[in-house]
């Protein structure tokens, strides 16, 4: 039996992540909502891996999560920026309106 739940989880994973990431305009809970639709093929890949008794899959969806890590670490702090890195004033010899 094909692992229907497990498959169901994960396309009901990527709706929520995809509805996050249209409907809110915070980078952080797009950054959140991108995770999210990241998993989906991660908890699939599993899934098929487990069900065909193959490892590959769990191979691949390790590499996934690295790669997913490494995009909220890069992400993160961008998202999470306040404002302008320097401020600049007036009478630096630029021109600021």
């Amino acid at each position: 039996m094909m692992p229907v739940p497990v498959l169901t989880l994960a396309a009901v994973l990527f709706a929520i992540g995809a509805v996050g990431t249209a409907v809110r305009r915070s980078p952080l809970v797009n950054l959140l909502s991108l995770v999210v639709m990241g998993q989906s093929p991660v908890v699939t890949l599993l899934a098929c891996a487990t069900y065909y008794g193959r490892p590959n899959g769990h191979v691949f969806a390790l590499i996934c999560e690295l790669i997913i890590v490494i995009h909220v670490a890069i992400a993160l702090p961008l998202a999470l920026e306040e404002g302008p890195v320097a401020e600049v004033e007036a009478g630096d010899g630029v021109d600021v309106p």
